[in-house]
């Protein structure tokens, strides 16, 4: 009997130290016990990528019994996001961490499968110029944006700053991307892809040699919510070279994506 409440004391202990560990976690990494749930079709995203959320969930086990997507954010006692975990299909598809300067986001670090894969630099509050490190290959990017915050220009740079490659973005009088041009460092094209659109709706993307050559193709066909349900990509002949599927959910939720090669052989799902 005296063993049995040595134990349980000593279980209790464990328990309460255990809470304690919690609590200074929390405190240390400045998180509150504010944790609201969301779908994702309630999340927004700026230019920067940084989210704002909006009408929490008050039920979550439906989304988890269903395995429907969905975000878990965490907040600070100013009420400002501090982490942010998004659900597919029950894992952890990412996580992201963000970091501020006063009252505006300074940075944000994401997570994928526990680690670190790359920190967003934004630098102020409506930047112009955004830098993206890649931490597994100490790689960046550069990300410049016009006055109506559209993206205009990217610049990859390897670990010592030396220039790899860079992409200039041109939109149509809808504000759509319609061209994208890939060049060289010393400044040459080496490619470039052209995209075209039906009510709004990307309907074919193509891409050609720097000397106006196809080299592919891809096509996209949509539902009548304007779901993306098909991609079909072909050979600069016309030849079929595969086909991804998009399956939803009945609330629209993207429930997978099934990959098959030219000769209709499942590859992905």
């Amino acid at each position: 009997m005296r063993c049995f409440k040595r134990m349980n004391r000593s279980l209790t202990r464990c328990i309460f130290f255990l809470f304690f560990l919690l609590a200074i976690s929390l405190a240390s990494t400045g998180y509150s016990l504010q944790i609201k749930y969301y779908d994702q079709r309630s999340v927004s995203t700026d230019y920067r990528g940084v989210r704002s959320f909006r009408n929490p969930l008050n039920d979550t086990k439906r989304y988890i019994l269903n395995s429907w997507d969905y975000y878990i954010v965490y907040f600070n006692k100013r009420n400002q996001i501090k982490r942010i975990l998004f659900l597919q299909n029950g894992n952890i598809l990412f996580e992201d961490q963000y970091v501020y300067n006063s009252n505006y986001v300074d940075k944000i670090k994401t997570f994928i499968a526990g680690s670190i894969a790359y920190t967003t630099f934004l630098g102020s509050q409506n930047p112009s110029k955004i830098r993206k490190v890649i931490h597994k290959n100490r790689t960046y990017m550069i990300y410049f944006f016009s006055n109506n915050k559209k993206l205009t220009k990217v610049e990859l740079y390897n670990h010592r700053r030396k220039l790899l490659t860079y992409t200039k973005i041109f939109y149509n009088s809808r504000g759509l991307q319609s061209k994208l041009e890939y060049y060289r460092p010393n400044g040459d094209i080496s490619r470039y892809v052209k995209i075209d659109y039906k009510n709004n709706l990307k309907i074919r993307e193509s891409v050609f040699s720097e000397d106006d050559e196809l080299i592919r193709f891809t096509t996209y066909l949509y539902n009548r919510r304007s779901q993306l349900i098909q991609a079909n990509y072909y050979d600069h002949k016309g030849r079929l070279l595969g086909t991804s599927v998009y399956e939803y959910t009945e609330q629209g939720q993207l429930r997978y994506v099934q990959r098959y090669d030219r000769w209709g052989r499942l590859i992905v799902r």
